[in-house]
């Protein structure tokens, strides 16, 4: 199995914005998001992972997954989508 990482990858919306996930991992036909955040776990953060994983599907990858880092704990929580 091939695994295809990219730290700080851009995404380009339509209308010309660059968004960067901290992290895309690509694992067949699976694309995961996953977002590195230093403070205490927010709604706002979810709801950052969520674009990202609207984008990827708008980009024509049919699934995909996401999730939160939180390093201070070392807490990882995935984002449905």
């Amino acid at each position: 199995m091939h695994l295809s990482v990219r730290t700080e990858a851009s995404i380009i919306t339509a209308d010309g914005k660059s968004l960067r996930p901290d992290r895309l991992v690509f694992d067949g036909a699976i694309a995961r998001v996953l977002d590195i955040k230093t403070g205490v776990p927010d709604e706002r953060h979810q709801e950052q992972v969520r674009r990202y994983m609207r984008l990827l599907v708008e980009l024509g990858h049919p699934q995909v997954e996401g999730a939160l880092l939180y390093i201070s704990s070392g807490t990882l929580i995935p984002v449905a989508s």
